[in-house]
């Protein structure tokens, strides 16, 4: 299948559940996920942990207004995506933001806090790499198993990619992997290398993809 059974929606409260599910299904095998979640912990304890981090960046999404949205099957989500928009409203951030904090205390307990102190470590490096211009930021896109090869993420993709070149504000769209065999499709979708980094071991490609007529931008020391 090369087209979406129909066009993405914005994902709402009640959305959670499917894209927790969905995105601990699509992640588990990524690197960062297998160091983060599975690594001495057996398979039950490990979807626990994943699913709580995703609980929580779907609270951080929502509440941050960032745009979370998702291909449907009637009722089913097929695949999804979370985008970090710049703009979003002052106060809506402040408040957001108050609320992040009382629900980021919980989470250590939640994932363990090796994996916690991880987390935080792979924020400060991808910050630290992201282009100095503004941008957008995708920070998760995945696609149920179900329908993986039918070309469900490229149309989303294809989605990210038409609305950060309507956007007058931003010169092009960010994104990081660790999963080398990623690289091959987003170099298709014209996205170029801008850092590699080195996070204890694990290996951070951190990608930009300019908006037509917009160069490679520098980044952020990455020291």
């Amino acid at each position: 299948m090369d087209a979406a059974p129909g066009a993405s929606r914005a994902l709402q409260w009640r959305d959670k559940a499917a894209f927790v599910a969905l995105m601990s299904q699509a992640f588990m095998p990524d690197p960062l996920f297998q160091r983060l979640f599975a690594a001495g912990q057996t398979e039950v304890e490990a979807s626990r942990s994943s699913r709580a981090f995703l609980a929580f960046l779907f609270d951080q999404a929502f509440l941050m207004g960032h745009r979370l949205r998702g291909l449907f099957d009637g009722d089913r989500l097929l695949a999804c995506y979370l985008l970090e928009t710049p703009g979003t409203n002052l106060l809506r951030r402040l408040a957001g933001g108050c609320c992040l904090l009382f629900k980021s205390l919980g989470l250590p307990w939640r994932v363990s806090f090796a994996a916690f102190g991880l987390m935080n470590a792979y924020m400060r490096a991808t910050r630290r790499a992201a282009p100095v211009v503004p941008h957008y930021y995708l920070r998760m896109i995945g696609v149920h198993d179900s329908v993986r090869g039918t070309g469900l993420g490229g149309c989303l993709l294809r989605e990210i990619i038409a609305q950060a070149e309507a956007d007058g504000r931003v010169q092009g769209l960010a994104l990081d992997t660790e999963n080398p065999g990623n690289l091959a499709l987003y170099y298709r979708y014209d996205f170029l290398l801008g850092a590699v980094q080195d996070l204890r071991g694990l290996t951070l490609y951190c990608l930009f993809r300019p908006n037509r007529g917009v160069g490679l931008p520098g980044t952020r020391s990455t020291n």
